[in-house]
């Protein structure tokens, strides 16, 4: 068994350590779901880390997480093949690798113009910024996570590290993901979750748009506009029903309507996580191959209910990291770690504002601070600005914002009874401190509190802090 990644608690996240800590000891590895392609790339992105290097990681990468799914389906041949000589399928990895994932080159014709695109997004939104080093980093996080933490899943499945492939357990494997399973999984989430970004930000281009043709007077203004004609709907449709199923105990999928409608609402909103899991559900076969049934009366079989779980866990959580109406009840799980390490990946995204005023930008220290899960779940993070004088004008999207989106997260809601979580984060800006608290061991009326410190003079005095 290959040693576990490198930690990253009260480490601070920042490129050079997650090369150090988390690229190059993966690079370094033998995980027998990692090609030497993915390794090959990784050694070339710690040392040069350009935008070419980062496209072939992210692509090769995916490569490996669909070969690695694939492998692990007990209804095709290479299942059965590889169990009986394990061996044999770590000698033709590689060209396993190449002849498994129907899609991919679509994808990575589809990256390469978001990657074009981008330069016109910067222009949109004074916020906005990189995305494409971004997934990589975002990756790296969840990876030191993964590996040395136990995170959960739902639909009674559940995670088994102990064997690398699927095909090794011999006894309750119908409800287990292995351990290349499981990077799998994170791979396609972390690696395509912002894909949609295009179509949210669309909505931006019109309204700069009509402010400049304004300024000519009277002219007619055509807006970008689009809309699913009737050969979309269907699955479109089928989509939506899909990341809003669960896999049931009687081996049936059933539709959970509260989902069906917030996913709906995100859709209508144009949120860049759902249209990037349609993305994926439109061009890769390995996703347009999904069991699923809206029929009652039809049941699946255990794998065919074990792939559909995969597939619908990977999609759910890229459309839900933008979904603020859904709530969660516990953080151990891969749509909960995917928010999470979108957030903490603050550090080398220069927005168009830094573009425009050709400043440095100020990035906070970031750090956890502490992190447990199981019966008592514990998430601490700080981000540490170090000049206030820059990010005092931008403290709406510093701190609201963030704030906001915890707030939803973890709201009064159904079952919150449920929840045994701690969660703090502490955004240090000079001399004042903001701090969010949620502790669901207190008193509903007391579970969730903002504050501001303020320090001077060498006294630190409490304030109430305002987001709403």
């Amino acid at each position: 068994m290959n040693e576990k990644i490198g930690n990253i608690i009260n480490r601070f996240l920042n490129k050079e350590h997650l090369n150090n800590e988390i690229f190059k000891q993966v690079a370094d590895s033998d995980y027998a779901f990692l090609s030497k392609e993915s390794t090959r790339c990784f050694k070339e992105y710690i040392q040069d880390g350009n935008l070419e290097h980062a496209k072939q990681l992210w692509k090769s990468l995916l490569i490996d997480a669909i070969s690695t799914l694939k492998i692990n389906d007990s209804r095709e041949k290479i299942y059965s093949d590889s169990k009986n000589n394990i061996k044999e399928l770590k000698d033709n990895w590689e060209n396993i690798r190449k002849t498994n994932t129907y899609g991919i080159n679509e994808l990575e014709i589809y990256f390469d113009d978001f990657i074009s695109f981008e330069t016109v997004l910067y222009g949109t939104d004074e916020h906005y910024r990189d995305h494409v080093e971004h997934v990589l980093q975002v990756w790296g996080i969840g990876i030191g996570l993964l590996e040395n933490f136990n995170f959960s899943l739902n639909d009674t499945f559940e995670i088994d590290k102990s064997k690398d492939f699927h095909f090794q357990f011999t006894e309750n494997f119908d409800k287990k993901i292995s351990k290349s399973e499981l990077w799998a999984m994170w791979s396609m989430i972390a690696l395509c979750h912002d894909l949609g970004y295009p179509i949210e930000k669309t909505s931006q281009i019109n309204k700069q748009a009509k402010k400049i043709i304004a300024h000519f007077g009277n002219m007619n203004f055509s807006e970008l506009n689009y809309s699913f004609d009737i050969f979309n709907t269907f699955l479109v449709d089928k989509y939506l029903n899909i990341i809003s199923s669960k896999a049931s105990e009687n081996n049936k999928t059933l539709i959970q309507t509260k989902f069906r409608d917030k996913f709906s609402k995100s859709l209508e909103d144009y949120k860049h996580g759902v249209f990037s899991g349609l993305l994926l559900f439109k061009n890769l076969t390995y996703f347009l191959e999904t069991d699923f049934y809206q029929d009652d009366n039809k049941e699946l079989s255990n794998e065919d209910l074990r792939q559909f779980f995969i597939r619908k866990e990977i999609l759910r959580s890229i459309a839900g990291h933008t979904c603020p109406k859904i709530y969660h009840l516990s953080l151990d799980n891969l749509a909960f770690l995917l928010i999470l390490c979108d957030e903490l990946q603050e550090w080398n995204r220069p927005n168009f504002d830094d573009y425009r005023k050709s400043k440095i930008r100020v990035e906070p220290d970031v750090q956890i601070k502490e992190f447990s899960l199981g019966d008592n779940q514990v998430v601490k993070i700080e981000f540490d600005y170090k000049d206030a004088d820059i990010i005092e004008d931008h403290l709406k999207y510093v701190v609201d914002n963030r704030f906001k989106q915890i707030h939803n997260l973890l709201r009064s809601a159904k079952d919150d009874s449920q929840r045994n979580v701690l969660f703090e984060w502490e955004i240090i800006i000079g001399n004042n401190t903001y701090k969010l608290s949620f502790d669901s061991t207190k008193n509903s009326f007391r579970q969730f509190s903002i504050k501001k410190f303020v320090t001077s003079e060498g006294e630190t005095n409490s304030l109430p802090y305002e987001i709403y």
